[in-house]
């Protein structure tokens, strides 16, 4: 099984827009990443992706 891989740009990005949510709410910030990273992954497991 296949895990989603981020380039450096975008995992950059993700870790930027989770510092922003984190001021606020660390714990929506903490969702919000889990489900970048799930969406992520199901994608990468998609079948109609290769």
């Amino acid at each position: 099984m296949s895990q989603a891989r981020f380039s450096p740009t975008a995992a950059r990005d993700l870790d930027e827009i989770s510092g922003h949510i984190t001021a606020d709410n660390p714990e929506a910030a903490e969702r919000v990443r889990r489900m970048i990273l799930n969406t992520a992954g199901l994608s990468c497991r998609s079948s109609a992706i290769t």
